[in-house]
């Protein structure tokens, strides 16, 4: 990750965004962009802008920008400011196809406040509709911006035993030493039912129960295998939780809440990616409903080169993919 953009819409609330893109800019040297977008209302489409009122909310937003700028710690990278005008949403899709943006950063909420909906519209449309990787800190109603660094101690990272998952470790290996943070492995079980009409027999629950433990097992042995290796690369603590149970998304929400985990690393896609879709379900699912930060990353594939290290030195593959023992 080279280039962050940080999309601020002049309210507090969408700066609470700010130490989370500053722990990634450090971690990986990136540069910083903030965007904003002087939004026309449906009101300005059908009638005139005042051009002094319009001048006049460009000068706040100017002022509100240089206000962060000069708050961020003198060991950032690159800083620059922007302002575009247009709709939201259609503008920053704008500007990220048209600049080498590598990571999107944005509240779940902003200048509109808090609803009943998990996601405001804007920020919906942005994690739907880019094939950008998006980092989403869910909004907190009461809580004042400080642009101070960021300490998060523990980082959960799911696994569901497939490439694609398992491409996130090198990001999260970055961050977590920049932070010094523990990260946490954990892979859901899928319940493993057999297909039925009728109540099951003796002989099929035995089988069912056996196909159980056959999936936990190895499942054990698969989340062991990727803790040693990514222990062989840092000084970090690397545990690992197995969790046999049913409903992915439920269940990882209940870890963030209960082993207080401070970000969620995940990739956009896992076993059963579809090409040409820009995320799974399940990561969306968990997206909408987590309540701390969440760094979807998109656009890796098992077909990278990064996820080919077999003909590389030990020495080399520190904070990339680690070699699959299994």
């Amino acid at each position: 990750m080279r280039d962050i953009l940080i999309c601020l819409d002049g309210s507090a609330i969408s700066k609470q965004a700010i130490p989370y893109a500053l722990a990634i800019a450090h971690a990986f040297k990136a540069k910083i962009t903030l965007l904003h977008v002087l939004e026309y209302s449906d009101n300005n489409i059908k009638t005139p802008v005042d051009p002094f009122l319009w001048a006049l909310q460009k000068q706040e937003i100017e002022i509100y920008l240089d206000d962060i700028m000069s708050n961020f710690p003198a060991n950032t990278n690159i800083v620059t400011s922007h302002i575009v005008e247009g709709k939201a949403a259609e503008e920053i899709s704008h500007w990220i196809k048209k600049h080498p943006v590598d990571l999107v950063v944005l509240c779940s909420h902003g200048a509109n406040g808090y609803s009943q909906w998990p996601l405001a519209s804007n920020s919906q449309k942005l994690l739907f509709g880019s094939k950008v990787s998006t980092l989403l800190v869910p909004a907190k109603e009461h809580q004042q911006h400080q642009q101070q660094p960021l300490h998060c101690k523990k980082i959960l990272v799911p696994l569901d035993g497939s490439v694609w998952a398992e491409s996130v470790l090198p990001v999260a290996l970055s961050i977590a030493k920049e932070q010094q943070a523990e990260i946490l492995l954990a892979h859901v079980v899928p319940e493993s039912g057999l297909t039925h009409i009728m109540p099951l027999n003796n002989d099929e629950i035995a089988l069912e129960n056996s196909i159980q433990r056959h999936n936990e097992k190895v499942a054990a042995n698969y989340l062991e295998q990727v803790r040693k290796q990514l222990s062989s690369l840092t000084t970090l603590d690397i545990s690992s939780m197995l969790i046999p149970k049913h409903g992915v998304c439920d269940e990882l929400l209940q870890v963030v809440a209960q082993d207080d985990i401070d970000m969620v690393i995940m990739n956009a896609h896992g076993r059963s990616a579809r090409e040409g879709r820009y995320h799974g379900n399940i990561a969306m699912d968990f997206l909408a409903n987590s309540k701390v930060p969440v760094l979807l990353v998109k656009g890796i594939t098992p077909q990278d080169d990064l996820l080919r290290p077999g003909n590389t030195d030990q020495s080399e593959l520190e904070g990339r993919y680690p070699q699959r023992a299994y």
